[in-house]
């Protein structure tokens, strides 16, 4: 019988061919450590709360466990790490935390909205790192519903999630989850308000729910009306009577911090209403169809908006009310549709922006403000020492103001051009730079301007305010505008301006038909206006005298077309004549005039060249050491820089100012 042998037990062949390989054991795979207890994470929790309840089970705190997980690299700020905070893993810290608690990380990844948030490398280094985020720069976060938590948590800890726009009533226990910061280590006012009472609150936050499905930019709209609704808050209506009410059937207590923390849960039903309005496009097309082509200076200017809003609102005081404001988040935002024409074109985000100045105060800053002043002041995030760059804004627009309140003294008005100064001081430059801001600016900052000068940011050009002054003080001095018989008694330039507003009268800003009509012109008198009736004598006269001036001033009549005196434009004066001389077309009594005082006020060459010309023989004159055929040094003036003693004419060098002849050309 032959013997069989199994394969395995038959000697392996050794390939020759091949060099012999040494045999490796294989090494296990470094995996991390797991931890002895499973720890589930709560939908919309913050990661920094979830590591404090794994931490809890370990009777360690989550600093402690974080340090032990991940490398902190020896960075101050893990060590300051507060509960209202958040921390952020990169992708290796994410494998070790996940392996640790037990849970798979897609399981994590849904449940902690931050916990896919990553931060650069260069901050994190290489390996499993964590960040600390403060609760300034993070979205708000409060205990949310104690109820839901204890059965969540069955009753062992407390959790930290963050509060949606759309989600801060609890529908189940019928509650409002409040932001609430910590202060000194504990939390500054309770979690929660009790919505038993008051159903509006759970009825907007389903409009809110199906607003955000409908319209792509309804999460915008609710920022923009969540300021709005804060700036109405300190607003001092006594119409308003709503507000009061729900406030007292949600707060325990009636002081100044629930005041403050319940201001978002007492406003939710009229921001989400709101922010439907906003996010109308059919009423942001009648908001354009009232604009026009024109910014609104005052809310109403859109009186189409102002009617909507109070009636959706259901307050039809409101209309009143919001008729008077110029500043504020309103008003930034219809700006801001008119100067992107949403009605017409893809809105962009700009309409959507709010603006520092106008966001609503955060909830730390509110209960700092409300604490009795002979308490100790907690540390908060937001609550502490202002910022030496807003100190100094606000020491420079102190600055400013003082300077702005003694002009309006002084003139009237804030209408002031780009480049006056005074003492040193450019007023007109800092006035430009707070019209630039516009509605951005500070209602505070806004409202203390406005009350120097309700017209100091007209949503014209300042030009034409100044020059509507002139006609008002013309009209306060008792000379009345007569449109309808060509604007006697005004001078040549105001009446003809004047005749130029009755031609483009319909084309005008609403605000500024209301100016007008203040000075005696009416829609039907600009329709009868008269041009301005030109006296060519008392023009001349006039142009004469200031000539003489200047010739007494400067000893020549070679003024440059900028060049004013008194406020008279001699040098265009002078410029215009020049032009008619040269062709011969100029009034043979007016150029005997001019003669008499300077024979070479029109010559054939540029008026330039003569200036300067006279400007060297004046330094000849005075004793300056300037040899005749050597060229005069650059450092001698600005005004004949390149000119040298022999291209000037012998007659011109000889030329005596006393003799009155001109030479035959």
């Amino acid at each position: 019988m032959k013997k069989t042998t199994s394969p395995l037990m038959e000697p392996a062949v050794r390939d020759h061919s091949q060099p012999p390989q040494r045999e490796q054991n294989e090494l296990p795979l470094h995996r991390p450590p797991s931890g002895a207890v499973r720890v589930a994470p709560l939908i919309g929790e913050t990661t920094l709360s979830f590591m404090r309840r794994v931490a809890s089970r370990y009777k360690l705190t989550a600093k402690e466990l974080i340090g032990a997980l991940v490398d902190v690299g020896r960075r101050p700020n893990l060590f300051t790490v507060r509960p209202d905070g958040e921390v952020v893993f990169n992708a290796g810290a994410r494998a070790v935390v996940a392996a640790f608690c037990r849970i798979p990380e897609e399981h994590l990844h849904r449940a902690l909205p931050a916990w896919g948030r990553d931060v650069p490398s260069s901050r994190l280094g290489s390996g499993p790192a964590a960040w600390v985020r403060t609760a300034a720069t993070i979205p708000p976060t409060g205990p949310g519903c104690r109820a839901c938590t204890a059965t969540a948590t069955r009753g062992r800890e407390e959790a930290r999630r963050y509060l949606l726009p759309h989600g801060r009533v609890c529908v189940k226990h019928q509650c409002w989850m409040l932001e609430t910061p910590v202060v000194d280590g504990a939390a500054a006012v309770l979690g929660q308000l009790d919505l038993r009472y008051v159903p509006q609150n759970g009825a907007a936050q389903r409009r809110h729910v199906r607003l955000l499905r409908r319209s792509a930019h309804a999460g915008e709209a609710f920022t923009v009306a969540q300021a709005i609704m804060a700036s109405w808050w300190d607003e001092p209506w006594p119409e308003e009577i709503l507000w009061p009410d729900r406030l007292r059937l949600m707060a325990p207590g009636n002081d100044l911090a629930w005041r403050a923390a319940a201001r978002d849960a007492v406003t939710y039903p009229e921001a989400v209403t709101l922010a439907a309005a906003l996010a109308d496009p059919i009423l942001q097309q009648r908001l354009l169809d009232d604009a026009g082509r024109h910014q609104p200076h005052a809310l109403a200017d859109v009186p189409s908006l102002v009617d909507e809003l109070a009636r959706r609102l259901e307050r039809p005081w409101m209309a009143g009310r919001l008729s008077a404001l110029t500043t504020g988040p309103l008003n930034a935002w219809v700006r801001a549709c008119v100067r992107t024409r949403a009605g017409h074109k893809p809105k962009t985000r700009s309409m959507w922006h709010v603006s520092p100045p106008h966001r609503p105060a955060p909830i730390t800053r509110l209960l700092a403000e409300t604490r009795p002043v002979d308490e100790t002041p907690g540390k908060t995030e937001s609550a502490g020492a202002s910022a030496p760059d807003v100190v100094e804004t606000a020491k420079g627009f102190a600055r400013g103001l003082r300077r702005a309140r003694i002009y309006a003294t002084e003139h009237g008005h804030l209408c002031i051009p780009y480049r006056y100064e005074e003492d040193g001081f450019q007023l007109g430059l800092w006035l430009s730079n707070q019209r630039a801001a516009g509605p951005q600016l500070s209602p505070e900052r806004s409202q203390a301007l406005a009350a120097l000068d309700p017209w100091w940011n007209p949503a014209w050009s300042t030009l034409w305010q100044r020059i509507y002054l002139r006609a008002r003080r013309l009209l306060d001095s008792g000379t009345d505008i007569r449109p309808e018989q060509g604007f006697p008694g005004t001078s040549e330039n105001l009446g003809t301006w004047l005749y130029r507003q009755c031609q483009v009268y319909s084309s005008l800003h609403p605000q500024q038909r209301r100016l007008l009509a203040q000075i005696g012109i009416s829609a039907e008198a600009a329709r009868h206006a008269l041009p301005r009736r030109r006296n060519l004598a008392e023009a001349r006269d006039q142009g004469l005298t200031n000539a003489r001036a200047y010739w007494k001033q400067h000893g020549h009549l070679c003024a440059s077309a900028a060049d004013t005196h008194a406020g008279f434009p001699i040098g265009q004066w002078l410029t215009n004549h020049r032009v008619r001389a040269r062709r011969g077309i100029l009034d043979p009594a007016l150029t005997q005039q001019l003669d008499a005082m300077d024979p070479w006020w029109a010559p054939p060459w540029p008026s330039d060249w003569q200036r300067a010309c006279y400007t060297v023989t004046e330094l000849v004159r005075s004793g300056h050491p300037s040899p005749p055929k050597a060229p005069l040094q650059p450092s001698t003036t600005n005004s004949v820089n390149g000119y040298t003693p022999n291209v000037c004419p012998t007659p011109a060098w000889q030329w005596n100012s006393a003799d009155s002849s001109r030479p035959s050309d």
